[in-house]
């Protein structure tokens, strides 16, 4: 693109449904032209394509680079505030304080129960947790939480000896 020419807007752009991420809606995005998401992104969004090499651009729904909301924004005419607000970045402070870890043991009861109406004070149990950031994504290789895989147990040396 040269100096001075404006960007144009993709002639299809369907709008984010309301409550939806920002990768869902890019998914969306992307079928309308038969591509996947790392296509549409890789190749149209100008220089912001050459973020998403950048490991903090990994997880588009936790906190993407500003230049790729701003980029997207041009391109689909939904402001960078909505796109933000796909995000979980884009909720801070309402939803959590920060995205950053919190090592405080009170942290996560604190988050937990600041809000609470349904119980009586000393009704609800009590939970221990180290360090605890909310919605944080698991790594690509971690099983996740209902992985059955990661609940059951190894096979026993003697299993494989019968």
């Amino acid at each position: 693109m040269r100096p001075g020419e404006r960007v144009r807007r993709w002639p299809v752009h369907p709008p984010p449904h309301p409550g939806e991420t920002l990768t869902s809606w890019l998914g969306r995005l992307a079928s309308t032209y038969h591509l996947s998401v790392p296509q549409l992104l890789r190749h149209n969004l100008g220089p912001a394509s050459a973020l998403l090499d950048d490991p903090a651009a990994d997880d588009l729904d936790w906190d993407p680079p500003p230049a790729i909301l701003h980029a997207l924004a041009e391109r689909t005419g939904t402001p960078v505030g909505r796109l933000r607000r796909m995000t979980i970045g884009g909720w801070v402070p309402w939803l959590a304080d920060t995205l950053d870890p919190d090592p405080g043991a009170e942290t996560f009861p604190t988050y937990v129960r600041q809000d609470s109406v349904l119980l009586w004070p000393g009704e609800a149990g009590s939970n221990v947790v180290q360090r605890w950031r909310p919605w944080f994504p698991l790594p690509r290789h971690a099983p996740g939480p209902y992985d059955e895989s990661a609940l059951s147990a190894p096979p026993s040396p003697a299993a494989g000896s019968r």
